[in-house]
């Protein structure tokens, strides 16, 4: 009887470790995805954005419309409320796939939470005793099953060592 309820408790352990391995995985790839998709978008956007600042330009450098003619010419192409936004937009476009992944993490924070951080607290992990990933499981874990876990730890508490060098 010991054996068999063993054996069970290993398929389970391991159906988990798999489920808890092929869902980090897909928010990664989507992640991924989504952070692609984005970039895109801001690139296909600029060129928008380019042709209609250009437009801009060509009414500051035409000599016949009158001076005060030209901020309600332009805020004819580009809204007044707008105009700002657009501005950022053309200064700084944002093809940063880095920050549109932390985005898609920071959207999917509630869904991430339920699938993964549940398997991690059921998981039981074999680790050596001196290992650092265990100190930063232990300390994960204890982390998430406080009542603080919604404000994030002190920095120089949060063991890194498990983290490679390279």
């Amino acid at each position: 009887m010991l054996c068999f309820i063993w054996q069970r408790f290993i398929k389970i352990n391991d159906h988990l470790i798999t489920f808890f391995i092929h869902k980090e995985k897909s928010y990664e790839t989507n992640a991924s995805i989504y952070a692609k998709e984005c970039v895109a978008e801001v690139k296909d956007n600029s060129d928008n954005d380019r042709e209609t600042a250009s437009r801009m330009l060509g009414i500051v450098d035409d000599h016949a419309i009158e001076d005060n003619d030209i901020r309600p010419r332009c805020y004819k192409i580009v809204a007044q409320s707008k105009f700002k936004d657009f501005r950022n937009k053309l200064e700084k476009p944002n093809f940063d796939e880095a920050s549109y992944k932390w985005e898609f993490y920071s959207k999917e924070n509630g869904s991430i939470k339920r699938n993964l951080r549940t398997i991690f607290m059921q998981q039981q992990w074999i680790l050596d005793k001196k290992s650092n990933l265990k100190e930063a499981s232990e300390f994960a874990k204890k982390h998430f099953s406080s009542s603080s876990k919604t404000t994030d730890p002190p920095a120089a508490n949060v063991p890194l060592k498990f983290i490679s060098t390279r």
